[in-house]
């Protein structure tokens, strides 16, 4: 509200103040002289704001015959108007009929309401009669001036002297999280109905979309929220996941949390087997730059299987004291090769003559060129000659290293069988 409203309102109640003051000097001054003397008359201000004055403390000397009536605005709080103080009977006769009767609330008069003082010519036949809750009013109400042959057709007669008995509830103003609802309550005797307040409900509804407070970024959680649909005031929130998705620049440095990209290339390396595993122990930066005091702890891998592989490798950043600070790089690895060839083994047998005795000829000796070494050759012979002839000296082999784990497809053997011979 601005200034200038709230000092016009304030004149306005002052002017009332003095009003209202020099209404109750008047009334002293006429007891103290002990005279009969007619009161003197205050016009009251035309610009009086009726829908926020304090109605119930009036004095009892107000001039209520000086209310617009028939001009108060639709907000005027009719329930606060102190209608037993009204001095009904002496209203000018032209304002009965000017009375706002369809905002009296008949329902919660006081019981102490000068009926008798009522003016004869109250337009009772403009009282909505069907809306009046019988069985409120007081006890000392003036039926005899009911228009009763006056009332529509449709006027519920039961209503009257029945005693309620509300069964029915019917929804008409649904209440909201803050705001008051209105029900229909319907009598199961006579059909009469009366519309009742209900309390706030209390529960906010929250519908639609969620709206952003914070977004999310790489690394840290955002938080979203909706407004309840019915009081749009209150709110609820939630959490977002952060998005894992970083802003990097040029450099490859995310521009929100920091993270820096590396990517790292590892060697190549091709020999022929020896018993030694193959390794290539180095790498490349292919791109991204290391922060300064960090430096890069590398692990390779070894191939000591007859194979092309992967240069496989992991690492470690860390700072001038050592501490792991690898959560600070986004690392990508690209892999160099590792081809390991097989190593050439001849493997021969001994030849063997002899006359027939009826032994068996064998012969276990054999020669061999291009073990590697730490490994061990085991050779197996196969072949018996048990009768005159001739026949090859077979025999298998298998290599193993010092660990005893079988190595004979790291070589490209060739056996040479040697002869056996019995005459």
């Amino acid at each position: 509200m601005s200034k200038s409203a709230i000092f016009y309102i304030l004149g306005l109640l002052v002017v009332l103040v003095l009003v209202l003051v020099g209404l109750l000097t008047a009334n002293a001054v006429v007891n103290a002289r002990g005279t009969a003397a007619e009161k003197p008359r205050f016009d009251l201000p035309s610009d009086i704001p009726w829908n926020r004055i304090p109605w119930k403390e009036f004095p009892e000397d107000f001039p209520y015959d000086q209310v617009p009536w028939e001009d108060l605005p639709e907000d005027t709080p009719w329930e606060q108007v102190p209608w037993e103080k009204v001095p009904w009977d002496v209203l000018p006769d032209e304002l009965a009929s000017k009375l706002p009767l369809e905002s009296i609330p008949w329902d919660v008069l006081p019981d102490d309401m000068p009926w008798d003082s009522l003016p004869e010519d109250l337009p009772w036949d403009k009282i909505p009669w069907e809306s009046v809750p019988w069985s409120e009013l007081p006890t000392d109400f003036p039926w005899e001036s009911v228009p009763w042959e006056e009332l529509p057709d449709d006027f519920n007669w039961q209503a009257v002297t029945c005693e309620h008995l509300f069964t029915e509830i019917l929804p008409y103003i649904p209440a909201t999280c803050v705001n008051s609802g209105w029900e229909i309550y319907v009598c199961e005797k006579c059909g009469y109905s009366e519309p009742r307040e209900t309390e706030p409900t209390g529960v906010h509804v929250y519908e639609g979309e969620w709206l952003p407070v914070n977004p999310a970024t790489c690394v840290e959680e955002g938080l979203e929220h909706r407004v309840c649909v019915q009081c749009n005031v209150a709110e609820e929130t939630q959490t977002i996941s952060p998005t894992g998705v970083h802003n990097f620049d040029v450099g490859g440095k995310c521009d929100m949390c920091g993270l820096q990209q590396l990517t790292l290339r590892s060697g190549s390396a091709t020999k022929q087997y020896d018993g030694i595993p193959l390794s290539a122990e180095n790498y490349q930066k292919v791109f991204g730059t290391l922060q300064s005091g960090h430096s890069i702890v590398a692990v390779y891998t070894q191939l000591n299987v007859v194979s092309v592989a992967a240069n496989v490798f992991s690492v470690t950043v860390v700072d001038d004291e050592g501490n792991d600070v690898s959560d600070k790089y986004q690392i990508t690895y690209e892999y160099g090769a590792l081809t390991l060839t097989k190593k050439e083994l001849i493997v021969t047998t001994c030849n063997a003559t002899a006359q027939f005795d009826g032994n068996a000829l064998v012969c276990h000796d054999y020669n061999q060129t291009g073990l590697a070494e730490g490994d061990v050759l085991k050779v197996t012979f196969v072949s018996a000659l048990t009768e005159r002839g001739t026949c090859a000296n077979v025999a298998t082999v298998r290599i193993e290293n010092s660990k005893g784990e079988d190595v004979t497809a790291n070589y490209a053997i060739t056996l040479v069988f040697g002869t056996l011979t019995l005459t």
